[in-house]
């Protein structure tokens, strides 16, 4: 009898628990989230030749850096080259020109970002290098490049121009 009891017993508690557990079940939800913010990035890492040119000598596509472009904006982003010293009258070519005062001599050359020449804009002084849509995030590096012809009757002195890269996101 005891057994019968303890049996009865026992199923009424194993039915109380299934039938009270059902009754007092609740959801619990964890929401899980991070953010990745937008960012854009350039850097330029000159090659020893970029602060001794030979200028009495013509040069070809010679590599003067690597310009590495980072962005992880879906929206992609500009890429543009500014130079100081601007551009050359009635041409898409940038300048050196001597750091001396009153130097009237100059060399003017192109400028190529990964083999293709980017002309400077005659008005804004601007060369737009790459306009993109962002297929993937990650660095882009990139040879720049300058073609010059040189000269053996220049004035002696320093010739020089700062070419500014920015890159904007889209």
């Amino acid at each position: 009898m005891k057994g019968k009891i303890f049996s009865k017993l026992s199923a009424l508690l194993l039915l109380f628990m299934m039938v009270s557990g059902g009754l007092f079940a609740a959801d619990a939800s964890l929401d899980l989230s991070g953010l990745i913010t937008a960012s854009t990035s350039v850097s330029f890492i000159p090659t020893a030749v970029a602060s001794s040119l030979t200028l009495t000598a013509d040069a070809t596509g010679l590599e003067v850096g690597s310009l590495t472009e980072n962005s992880n904006d879906p929206d992609g982003y500009t890429l543009t080259a500014k130079s100081t010293n601007g551009f050359a009258v009635f041409s898409e070519t940038g300048v050196l020109k001597g750091n001396t005062g009153g130097n009237p001599d100059s060399v003017t050359y192109t400028m190529a970002y990964g083999g293709t020449v980017t002309p400077f804009d005659t008005t804004s002084g601007l060369a737009l290098l790459k306009d993109v849509t962002l297929a993937s995030p990650g660095n882009v590096v990139t040879a720049i490049t300058i073609t010059y012809t040189g000269s053996t009757i220049l004035t002696a002195d320093t010739y020089s121009d700062t070419i500014t890269f920015t890159i904007t996101a889209k």
